[in-house]
Formats: C-alpha cells, structure tokens, sequence
C-alpha cells in the first residue's frame, strides 16, 4: 500500500489513441465505482501527446 494517494492516473500507450472512445474506471477496495474527471491527452512540454492518456485522481480514502 502507498502512504500517501497518487494525484493522477497515467495511461501510456506505443500508438495514439482516441479518448472520446473510451474510459477509464477505478474501484475501491470494495469494489465500489469512483467517479472520475473526464480523461484528457497528456502533454510534453506544450505539445498534446496523443500517445498518453491521463486523469486526475480525488482524495482516495485509504484502502482505495
């Protein structure tokens, strides 16, 4: 277990990938949906990186 929540969620992927097609869900440790914020396009530096997907996280209550 971490000691402290991670802020964001980062999806990498080799190839750039269209986000309006898809989702990303997080449960807790029962299993429970956590609702997200839209995901978006990560960045390098000021360019969109297609090719990475991120979203923030909320305060996660531990066990999540």
């Amino acid at each position: 277990m971490l000691e402290q929540s991670p802020k964001e969620i980062v999806l990498k992927f080799v190839e750039q990938v269209e986000i309006s097609f898809g989702s990303i869900s997080l449960f807790d440790a029962d299993s429970k949906l956590i609702t997200l914020p839209t995901p978006a396009h990560g960045f390098i530096g000021n360019t969109r990186d297609a090719k990475t997907v991120r979203v923030d996280l909320p305060g996660l209550e531990p066990g999540s």
